[in-house]
């Protein structure tokens, strides 16, 4: 299942010698070095080039030393959008990022890398429709109520019904940061367009009127849905909504722009003192697949108690994109860069090694039938930090360009080889041979324009699809990576309902951690549709519906993208009975209370399932039973009840003194059944609960004194 393709038609010439810096990743490298040569080439199909002001800038992460003056780097002109511990995200004039390299304090440039994209029979499959109604012994229904959904992805109608509560009356969006326009920025960030109110928001409509996919219109449907007109509404169909718009069609947006959404997000949740999940619906394969890479650092820092980022696992599960081996001096890898377009021969292959070990690349031009290299750019040393460019001048034409580094956080040899070809021989292929003894080698081709293969040679090697869990959603240590099984027939691709769809992305990731976390459901799923010509025109309507005037559309769309969204919303449901879930603890929850049947196996966690199939109500029944004991591990608590599941019998344990305490407890209409004046207590003395009188339920219980002040929940099952 391939992703959109955009279209891609250069001629580059370079010159065999390149001004590089080793402070500059491979692909900052190989980017300085095709804009030095100033050849005309549509530069934003390969990289993400955005124009302020008439100027031309690029996203990066920079790595700073400990004391750096962050002055140093707004003195050139970049504008710095979020602050880490050692990392800036920042957009830097392209004709200063060598000036920018040149700072003492500066030790590492990486522009960012061009992301791509990647229900009415769900919500049974996940029981969410338990979660929904308040089925017992939950005595209320859990919809994302005082959670935030936040979405980074593009193609969005805003004003969408499904964006409504379910009185149609209030708008649940209540932030949208489109960084693709300019004029309104949102504070402590550098572009892009901000709206705040319902009237701007409404007024905005759309990010890209020209947009014929709405994949973020359908994503957020999914997610936080509430038109009760059809049976298509989303999981937490009471959650505040926030919006980020990136820009698919012209590669304007890039994995720097997506983690400054997901900051953004994260603010304006913190602002209103609500817990958030955001998702991210995309992918790419540059990177170590390791969770080392910038990304994933950023994302991990970011997150924790009550900050969830949710990914997709990818749908590269079919797809000859990766490739892992040992070298050895008798056994180099060999393989062959296929082109899925015949009019856009282009394509990048990441190659890694292993931590402090080297190796050599060469990329060939190869003729099947002599079984000869007929060029070649000889072998080239990973761990060499340097960038070379060479033209084809034999059985092909065209330019390879091939940047290197040992990489200062993983330590490992990293070669970046791009191939961009106007014609081949028939008969030609292009080769590229990882050799030497430097262990264990992966290798992905970028899967959006090309791929591995063997071309039915036996001595070569052709990709395939294990390790295919791809950058941003998929090898975070902290993203909750999500795969997709079948939820609806028919399907002309995947008919049995219920099994693991072929393209949902498999693990492990390169550091042997098991992935996806979780897999959800990811076809067909019915879902929300914008409303602009271009989108009506071109969708395949499941169904619309008139609402004061205006028409509104859902349809089919089938992707982890879809998958990943339905975990999202049941992530906010979560979040609605503990707002300090970690992700940490939400993956204690996924370990216990995941389905397994005869499709996953009992064998679980695996590198196709994760925990297995997600279940909501099962999840949420455990976040609502866990003890106060085991949050002590977690949270910083100052007062504890335990246990939440009882038929009536608890304690209250204090972990320090207070005065004047009271203690009452309300039913889920928010009637107090229950008081008592608990007066002074001193630090680790407990107090006895009785409540058996009580009827079964789930009761909350305020215990306030003149120091602390706290809200529990218990069950109460007889």
């Amino acid at each position: 299942m391939k992703k959109t393709v955009l279209s891609f038609v250069a001629v580059l010439v370079f010159c065999t010698a390149m001004a590089q810096s080793p402070k500059m990743s491979p692909y900052t490298n190989n980017f300085v070095s095709i804009e030095k040569a100033k050849v005309d080439i549509p530069l934003k199909k390969m990289y993400a080039i955005k124009s302020i002001n008439n100027m031309e800038y690029v996203s990066a992460f920079i790595y700073l030393s400990e004391q750096a003056d962050i002055t140093n780097l707004k003195n050139l002109g970049v504008l710095v959008d979020a602050e880490y511990t050692d990392i800036v995200a920042v957009r830097v004039p392209v004709d200063k990022l060598n000036d920018v390299a040149a700072l003492n304090d500066v030790k590492r440039i990486e522009i960012g890398f061009p992301v791509y994209k990647r229900m009415d029979k769900a919500r049974p499959s996940a029981e969410v429709d338990k979660v929904q109604a308040g089925t017992s012994p939950l005595t209320m229904p859990f919809l994302g109520t005082g959670v935030v959904v936040g979405v980074v992805d593009h193609g969005f109608e805003y004003g969408h019904i499904n964006f409504f509560d379910t009185a149609k009356s209030d708008l649940r969006v209540k932030r949208v940061w489109n960084q693709n326009l300019s004029g309104g920025a949102p504070s402590g960030f550098s572009g892009g367009k901000e709206y705040t109110t319902k009237e701007e928001i409404l007024a905005a409509k759309y990010d890209d009127t020209t947009d014929a996919v709405g994949h973020g219109t359908h994503v957020t449907g999914i997610a936080a849905g509430a038109y009760k007109g059809n049976n298509y509404y989303g999981v937490a169909s009471d959650a505040d909504i926030v919006l980020v718009s990136y820009n698919l069609n012209d590669n304007t947006s890039d994995n720097v722009s997506i983690s400054n959404g997901v900051k953004y997000i994260y603010n304006y949740a913190e602002s209103v003192n609500k817990p958030c999940v955001v998702n991210m619906s995309l992918g790419m394969h540059v990177g170590p697949h390791d969770g080392t890479s910038t990304f994933d650092r950023v994302c991990d820092e970011m997150q924790g108690a009550g900050k969830l980022l949710v990914g997709s696992a990818g749908n590269e599960g079919e797809d000859k994109v990766h490739i892992k081996q040992t070298l050895t001096t008798s056994s180099p890898i060999k393989t062959f860069m296929g082109f899925y377009y015949s009019s856009t021969r282009y394509g990048m292959v990441d190659v890694w090694g292993e931590a402090d070990s080297t190796y050599t690349v060469r990329c060939v031009i190869y003729n099947k039938s002599t079984e000869k290299e007929v060029w070649s750019t000889g072998d080239l040393r990973a761990t060499v930090s340097k960038s070379s460019s060479f033209s084809i001048t034999t059985g092909a034409s065209g330019n390879v360009l091939v940047s290197r580094e040992k990489n200062a956080t993983n330590k490992k040899g990293n070669v970046l080889v791009a191939v961009n070809l106007n014609s081949l021989t028939s008969g030609n292929y292009v080769g590229i041979i990882v050799s030497g003894t430097g262990g264990e080698i992966n290798m992905w081709a970028d899967d959006n324009y090309s791929y591995l293969t063997n071309n039915s040679i036996s001595s070569w090697t052709a990709g395939n699809a294990t390790t295919s869990v791809g950058e941003l959603g998929g090898t975070g240590k902290r993203i909750i990576s999500v795969g997709a099984y079948q939820s609806r027939k028919p399907s002309i691709y995947y008919p049995v309902v219920g099994a693991l769809t072929g393209f949902s992305s498999k693990g492990p990731t390169v550091d042997n951690r098991i992935k996806p976390d979780i897999t959800a459901p990811g076809s067909l799923l019915i879902s929300s549709l914008p409303s602009n010509d271009a989108a009506v025109s071109a969708m395949d309507k499941a169904a619309e519906a008139t609402e004061n005037g205006q028409k509104y559309y859902w349809g089919y769309m089938q992707g982890t993208s879809m998958s990943s969204p339905f975990v999202t919303g049941v992530l906010a449901t979560w979040l609605q009975a503990d707002k300090t879930l970690t992700p940490e603890r939400v993956r204690e929850v996924l370990a216990t209370t995941s389905t397994s049947d005869s499709y996953t196996g009992s064998a679980l966690p695996n590198n196709s399932w994760g925990y297995g199939k997600i279940n909501a109500y099962n999840g949420l029944l455990k976040i609502i039973t866990q003890t106060s004991v085991e949050q002590t591990k977690l949270y910083p608590e100052k007062i504890f009840l335990y246990p939440t599941v009882t038929e009536g019998h608890c304690n209250v344990l204090f972990a320090q003194s207070d005065t004047n305490l009271k203690l009452t407890v309300y039913n889920v209409n928010g009637q107090i059944v229950y008081s008592k004046a608990i007066g002074d207590i001193t630090a680790k003395e407990t107090f006895e609960l009785e409540l058996s009188d009580l009827s079964e339920g789930v009761y909350v219980v305020k215990i306030a004194g003149n120091t602390n002040s706290e809200t529990k929940r218990i069950l109460i099952k007889k």
